[in-house]
């Protein structure tokens, strides 16, 4: 835009001043050079716009990846605890040798916590499922938006 306002700067005071119709033309010259730099002024109110959404989705994606991180570690957490209280309860099983009630107590709690692993695999799975989307989701907005931004500049030049 900036050199097609020099062009019509440069055209309109080189007008030839013998020319009956120049005020016309210089008329039509500070027109377009009203209209290029409006212009101008739109693209960039634009660009600031999508440069503070850029600015936003990257702030939400790094919250995403955080909350992974955090689930990463908790489900960590969970798989030790479990492992060691599998140990205790083998150990105890093991010494109870007979104790049947306390044996069927140890199996029901084993077999709740593999329940509670598999469920929190789940929940990680689904989680950076929806990373994945943002992630995707996020790229077609930005661009859309390009597209829209380009269409925008080409029908207002045809104009």
């Amino acid at each position: 835009m900036h050199y097609f306002a020099m062009y019509i700067r440069t055209f309109c005071t080189n007008a030839n001043p013998n020319t009956p119709n120049n005020s016309t033309a210089q008329l039509e010259c500070i027109a377009l050079l009203l209209k290029s730099s409006a212009n101008a002024r739109k693209w960039e109110i634009e660009l600031a716009t999508l440069k503070t959404n850029n600015a936003r989705l990257t702030s939400a994606l790094q919250e995403s990846t955080a909350n992974v991180e955090e689930w990463k570690r908790q489900l960590h957490t969970y798989k030790e605890e479990n492992l060691r209280m599998k140990t205790k309860y083998q150990l105890d099983l093991e010494n109870s040798k007979g104790g049947g009630d306390i044996a069927d107590e140890l199996r029901k709690d084993n077999q709740a916590l593999r329940q509670r692993i598999e469920q929190l695999e789940s929940e990680l799975d689904g989680k950076n499922n929806e990373i994945k989307q943002m992630k995707t989701s996020d790229v077609v907005q930005m661009n859309s938006l390009v597209i829209v931004t380009v269409n925008a500049e080409l029908a207002s030049e045809q104009d």
